[in-house]
């Protein structure tokens, strides 16, 4: 069931990036000067962080990938099993579109007043949630 959830992620976050390939040829406002869904291609990293490393970003993806799988089937199931398992579908949902779109599809913006958060995609949401509960609980056993 844990090798699953990862694949569910990555389906999940894949099926409304190509809803947003589709539907979204002009922004629409979801709730007014706060949510609104606008596409737009990422070829870097957080935030738009390592523009034009790609390829680079997507090795690291891979290898990060392989490194959790291992580390899931080598290590007893435990309360950070399903939290790696959920950070695996993001990085890889992120990868594939990396590898196979050269860049990553974001289409979810948020902005409050003035503030306005980069947008993002439903494998990110998967990334932080699971880096947030790891760094969080990281001391504890």
């Amino acid at each position: 069931m844990i090798y699953c959830f990862p694949f569910f992620i990555f389906f999940l976050d894949q099926i409304t990036k190509i809803l947003a390939l589709c539907c979204l040829k002009t922004p629409i406002s979801v709730i007014d000067h706060f949510f609104t869904l606008t596409l737009v291609f990422n070829p870097g990293s957080i935030w738009g962080l390592g523009q034009n490393c790609t390829y680079i970003l997507a090795l690291l993806g891979v290898l990060a990938i392989i490194f959790i799988f291992w580390h899931i089937k080598t290590t007893p199931y435990n309360r950070w099993t399903w939290w790696f398992a959920t950070l695996a579908g993001g990085i890889a949902g992120n990868t594939c579109d990396r590898l196979f779109r050269g860049h990553v599809i974001d289409f979810l913006d948020f902005q409050i007043k003035n503030h306005h958060w980069p947008c993002f995609n439903i494998a990110d949401i998967a990334i932080t949630l699971a880096c947030c509960w790891l760094l969080i609980n990281h001391k504890k056993n």
